[in-house]
């Protein structure tokens, strides 16, 4: 008898142990999960956001920036070609993005303008490397 009121007093105590450690887990573990999930929203707004621009920059290279470099004896484009073509690539960007898009990537990364004006730095350079026009 005492035996089992032993085991039952041990089993009642568990119970409460047992529960609260099982609680952490299942809070660990949808922790992990909300975060993993939002680092593949983040991954795809980036992606979407980066896709934009290399299109963007593709366009823009194959019809305005070609045709300013073939009117030149040199191939420069002046710095304020240069600035116009940002600035309608920026503008151009800005039109094709979701709004969706756009409020996860400023709640991720802060400023989306700077975010932006980097990757469409970084895609003309690639651009310029592919195409050998460096």
């Amino acid at each position: 008898m005492e035996w089992e009121s032993f085991m039952v007093n041990l089993i009642l105590t568990l119970i409460p142990i047992l529960a609260t450690i099982l609680s952490y887990v299942f809070i660990a573990l949808a922790r992990f999960v909300i975060s993993q999930t939002n680092n593949g929203i983040i991954k795809a707004a980036l992606t979407n956001l980066e896709q934009i621009i290399l299109a963007t920059v593709t366009a823009l290279s194959q019809t305005l920036v070609d045709d300013l470099k073939h009117s030149r004896a040199n191939s420069k484009l002046t710095d304020e070609e240069a600035a116009l073509i940002k600035d309608k690539a920026m503008n151009s960007i800005k039109k094709q993005i979701s709004l969706k898009d756009m409020d996860i990537l400023q709640r991720s990364f802060g400023s989306v303008d700077e975010l932006m004006d980097n990757i469409l730095e970084q895609k003309v350079m690639e651009n310029k490397l592919r195409r050998g026009h460096f």
